[in-house]
């Protein structure tokens, strides 16, 4: 059979009235054919005499056509119709209707038949399989013939394949079933909108917005927004209703029903609906995504921070070693000389006054090392009770215009740190304080105990656990975000040229991250600082401190001092024979290690410095106790006991001392490891 697919029928409507009306032209044609027998009598039949123009529209027809007279019997079919049995044109004449098609298939169109037989107009749809096996719809129009006397003569057959609108039909319902399951359970919300008004809502944008649907319908959609976006998404809808070109995709805030707002990401597209222009907007809740963004972006400049922080860092560390060493020259020389100087002498003060800038210079490398998270030379259990009251006893005693407000946490758990470290901390704290309130202010002082969950300490990269708070807050001048943000930094102040050196809370910043800890600052310009501590409580009990007494301590032995530097040897060389001491000197730690393999009987004590190009103290220190593992060695350095020192002393080191050091620190430093009385240094933790 010829295929129809290829042909469409834009307006079905329109083309069965002509087919119709085609229809109407032969039945004429067929009454006059009729009269013509009638008048000759010489049995004209339909099929042998029809004209040529009738045979060529018919057969032309994307139809079937066939005429059955009242006794269901085909008198006429086109071409179409007899290529659908795959029969020749013309056998099916004189044949009955039952007879041709089958039982089973009439008995579906039976009721058609006799309908139209009985005068009536009869449309009907069924699905047909052809002789060539495939499955058509067709679509079936009788047409019942009535002669004189409403006689009914026989029908017409019309059958138009629809097959393929059919299957275009089935494709679009479950287009359409697709899209709106789609829509319906899409997690993003989705609306249209019509005009301004909105007409759909899907189920994920009610629940988003708290609004029913039938809430939404008729609603102005402009009025989802949060205000501040009402009228941009108001002036764009309108553009794209226009026509013009608008940004398809943008962030913006929505308002819920109970009026609170989210961050959300909108995508807009003109369509159709029910053949008007119209909106259609997805919305995404982008809540989670803006926080983890925010999340990220503080993360990742608290890890700029702290990059910078650790370069800044070093270099001062570095710098900090190299000015002690420095120092230790010359503070060691005014201890010599004034060792032999009379203190009536009129040089005497001088030296004095040359001995306190040195130990100045010595606090002022402190605080580098402090920020280069060094500087802890004696770990202990502490109360920071006794020490916050205590060191703000000796800081308030000249500062009677600053009111303080104390407020100690009681049972406060004990802290694992240095005393002296901490003790600067503290009162660099109350410096800064002081400075911001010239006029006088309130101090506020508090302590805590407190447990910090593995939310909090994530974003100070430090662990989880119980910890004691210090608060220190002032009501003075204040600071804006961008001196909050560089308060930490190493040689920054807010103060006039030559009135700070910007190290106390670059200090303070070092000290408290080598303990571990965590430091906060709030403040805002005008309603004064907050500084806020977290340091790692202890299992211990606090140790109270007890100061000794400074004096030059004289011994005897041989001692063995290695450095890579020529002055610090003499200067050290002098200031260990003033106490009494053998010396012997050894540039470097190659030369140290062949000078105590050599001379290893005589020697009670190695003094060994740490950094040294051509073999560091580390190595210099494990050659010398695989020579004799009773060695006794005192490492020096103007570094601290952090780092490598503190490696150097787990593998066994009987003790540390920082340059520059005094030669009553030295003198009794060396007494003790002689004596087996002084305990080696804590580890720094």
């Amino acid at each position: 059979m010829k295929s129809f697919r290829g042909w469409q029928m834009p307006d079905e409507g329109k083309t069965k009235k002509e087919l119709i009306s085609e229809i109407a032209r032969l039945r004429l044609r067929l009454a006059e054919l009729e009269a013509v027998k009638a008048k000759e009598g010489d049995g004209l039949n339909i099929t042998g005499r029809r004209s040529d123009g009738i045979l060529y529209l018919t057969d032309a027809l994307p139809v079937l056509i066939s005429y059955v007279d009242s006794r269901k019997r085909y008198l006429f079919n086109n071409r179409n119709y007899t290529e659908w049995f795959g029969i020749r044109e013309g056998d099916l004449y004189g044949i009955n209707i039952e007879a041709a098609i089958g039982p089973e298939p009439y008995k579906e169109i039976a009721p058609c038949v006799e309908d139209a037989l009985a005068g009536k107009n009869v449309t009907y749809e069924r699905q047909v399989i052809f002789r060539d096996g495939t499955h058509h719809h067709i679509s079936e129009t009788y047409l019942p013939h009535i002669g004189e006397g409403d006689k009914v003569l026989g029908f017409f057959y019309l059958g138009v394949d629809i097959t393929e609108r059919r299957f275009a039909e089935r494709a679009l319902i479950q287009s359409n079933e697709r899209y709106r399951t789609l829509v319906e359970e899409s997690f993003d919300g989705i609306f249209i909108q019509r005009g301004s008004r909105i007409v759909f809502a899907n189920k994920a944008f009610c629940e988003m917005m708290g609004y029913d649907e039938e809430e939404l319908k008729g609603m102005d959609h402009w009025l989802v927004y949060d205000p501040e976006y009402q009228e941009l998404t108001r002036d764009r809808a309108a553009a794209r209703m226009r026509g013009e070109h608008v940004q398809t995709n943008y962030e913006v805030k929505l308002r819920r029903k109970d009026g609170s707002n989210f961050d959300g990401e909108i995508r807009a597209r003109v369509i159709k609906v029910e053949g008007e222009t119209g909106i259609q907007v997805w919305v995404r809740d982008i809540t989670e995504r803006k926080k983890a963004e925010a999340e990220k972006a503080l993360l990742e400049e608290k890890l700029r921070h702290a990059q910078k922080l650790e370069a800044i860092g070093t270099l001062a560390g570095g710098i900090a070693h190299d000015f002690n060493n420095l120092l230790m020259v010359i503070l060691g020389n005014a201890s010599l000389l004034l060792m032999d100087t009379d203190p009536l002498d009129p040089s005497y003060e001088r030296l004095k006054a040359l001995e306190k800038a040195a130990n100045s210079g010595a606090d002022l490398t402190r605080q580098l090392l402090g920020f280069a998270r060094g500087g802890r030379y004696e770990i202990k259990p502490a109360d920071l009770n006794t020490l916050v009251r205590d060191t703000y006893a000796i800081f308030g005693r000249t500062r009677k215009q600053i009111r303080v407000h104390e407020n100690y946490a009681d049972d406060l758990w004990a802290v694992d740190l240095d005393r002296g470290q901490m003790e600067q901390v503290l009162l660099n704290l109350y410096l800064n304080a002081w400075q911001a309130m010239p006029e006088g202010g309130e101090l506020y002082l508090e302590t805590k105990n407190r447990v910090l969950d593995e939310g909090y300490v994530n974003l100070h990269g430090v662990r989880p656990g119980r910890y004691v708070q210090v608060v220190v807050t002032d009501t003075g001048v204040g600071m804006d975000e961008g001196t909050r943000q560089r308060i930490f930094e190493p040689f920054y102040t807010t103060r006039e040229m030559g009135r700070g050196t910007g190290l106390g809370l670059a200090m303070v910043y070092g000290v408290i991250k080598g303990h571990g800890g965590i430091i906060n600052v709030y403040s805002e310009k005008g309603k004064g600082t907050s500084f806020s501590i977290y340091l790692p409580a202890s299992g211990a009990r606090a140790i109270k401190e007890e100061k000794s007494k400074s004096c030059i301590v004289k011994g005897g032995g041989t001692l063995l001092l290695v450095d890579d530097e020529g002055m610090i040897l003499e200067v050290g060389a002098g200031m260990l024979k003033s106490l009494g001491y053998d010396i012997i000197t050894a540039e470097g730690g190659q030369k140290a290690v062949e000078v105590y393999r050599q001379m290893q009987e005589r020697i009670d004590l190695v003094i060994l410095d740490m950094i040294m190009p051509d073999m560091g103290g580390g190595e210099t220190f494990d050659r010398i106790k695989k020579i004799n593992p009773n060695a006794r060695v005192l490492l020096s350095s103007g570094y601290s006991i952090n780092g490598q020192a503190a490696a150097i002393l787990k593998r066994g080191c009987d003790g540390f001392i920082q340059k520059p050091f005094s030669m009553e620190e030295l003198s009794q430093k060396i007494r003790s490891l002689l004596a087996n009385t002084d305990p080696k240094p804590e580890e720094s933790v």
